[in-house]
């Protein structure tokens, strides 16, 4: 999946990489201690059209591009799209993560209805 960040294109790659970039940026500390589980709480926020979790998930996704655009950067060209085509991007990420073999299962576990 690619998409437009500050007028530049983007892959975006649901793998080993991006968890664990997702667990650094949206995982759970202990006592200064990683816990993870930054996906198990990640995705409800997700399937509830939380901008902020939306975020996380496209900026932990293009931890693989170089020169990799900045947390500000994907939160702003976010927050520029219209209501129509941000509901089509989180619809797209949670289709890509149901894709993603690394995340599949704990996805669609985790996202039933």
């Amino acid at each position: 999946m690619n998409i437009t960040i500050d007028k530049k294109e983007y892959e975006l790659n649901f793998g080993i990489g991006f968890l664990d970039d997702l667990d650094k940026i949206a995982g759970v500390d202990v006592q200064g201690i990683s816990m993870g589980m930054a996906l198990t709480r990640t995705l409800p926020a997700l399937k509830g059209w939380d901008m902020l979790a939306l975020i996380k998930v496209v900026y932990s996704a293009t931890h693989a591009t170089s020169p990799r655009p900045s947390y500000d950067d994907v939160a702003n060209s976010i927050g520029e799209l219209t209501d129509k085509q941000i509901e089509k991007l989180f619809t797209d990420v949670l289709a890509e993560l149901k894709k993603s073999p690394v995340v599949r299962f704990s996805v669609n576990k985790l996202t039933r209805n």
